[in-house]
């Protein structure tokens, strides 16, 4: 009865009304990790497990870095807000405006690789180093971008007393990003802060110690209407910094470099002949780095 003569069937249709329309193909596509390591490395890395406290323009900038290693799980600490001053050289956009960075993040990440674990705190970091070193120590590497030398001697002194476990990058920048610092403390090889810091500046600061005794104006910015102060630097610098460094932090990580290390990157000292800021006498030239053990 379906294909009597005069009867309109989907056949019909398809064959005498749609026989000249093209037909979609439908294509699936497996996703799972090692698909992905097949098709980009062609072999199966070692995944690693990082922690960042501090979310600012530095820790959500190195997470596209830390990301070329094979997608590692983040644990994510960081008790700001994403504000719209924030957004010229943050990772996240405008789509995060007020959002908690630690929230705005986690998407972001698994949006590119959904089978990535992020884990966050919306808190301080001294709330998790005081309450849950847990948090802390389930972790291969910590990555400290707080720029606060308070939170960080206090990481070093559990480090020193075996609180904390796991080997830790701190990671500082000067204004102007004249210099960016990246300091590699291996739990192995106990360092004091006398050993990074000395009156509260870092030893290894591209600009001058006395610039900042001083408290040259041209060091920190204010906006009308705003409590707190600012520091000038172009997220192209920080991209730079960031870049010039992922080669000694990939190494360390992949084990060729076992001791603790501080690493100094140098950016556009023609900056600082412009405004008349005075470097340290050993300062190389223009982004270079150099790579001290301690």
């Amino acid at each position: 009865m379906r294909f009597r003569p005069g009867t309109l069937n989907n056949w019909k249709v398809f064959t005498n009304f749609q026989k000249n329309d093209y037909v979609d193909r439908i294509c699936t596509g497996t996703y799972n990790n090692q698909r992905i390591e097949d098709r980009t490395a062609g072999m199966v890395q070692a995944k690693f497990k990082f922690l960042v406290p501090g979310l600012g323009s530095v820790g959500s900038n190195l997470i596209y870095f830390l990301n070329a290693m094979n997608y590692p799980d983040y644990k994510l600490i960081d008790d700001d807000i994403l504000k719209i001053h924030n957004i010229g050289r943050h990772l996240l956009g405008i789509d995060h405006l007020h959002t908690p960075k630690t929230e705005g993040l986690k998407p972001h990440i698994k949006n590119i690789h959904p089978d990535q674990n992020v884990e966050i705190k919306t808190t301080k970091i001294e709330t998790v180093l005081l309450h849950n070193l847990k948090f802390v120590n389930d972790n291969d590497y910590a990555f400290i971008a707080i720029g606060n030398q308070n939170v960080e001697n206090f990481l070093l002194k559990l480090i020193n007393i075996g609180e904390v476990t796991i080997p830790v990058f701190i990671l500082r920048v000067d204004l102007y990003l004249l210099g960016g610092h990246c300091i590699y403390i291996n739990p192995q090889n106990k360092i004091t802060e006398n050993s990074i810091f000395e009156n509260y500046l870092c030893l290894y600061n591209v600009i001058s110690s006395e610039e900042y005794r001083k408290n040259n104006p041209l060091l920190i910015k204010n906006e009308a209407g705003c409590q707190t102060s600012y520091s000038l630097y172009s997220e192209n610098d920080l991209v730079l910094f960031l870049s010039g460094i992922y080669k000694e932090i990939n190494k360390t990580i992949k084990g060729s470099q076992e001791g603790t290390l501080a690493i100094r990157w140098i950016g556009n000292t023609n900056i600082a002949d412009e405004l008349k800021i005075s470097l340290n006498t050993n300062v190389d030239k223009s982004y270079n780095y150099q790579a001290i053990k301690l």
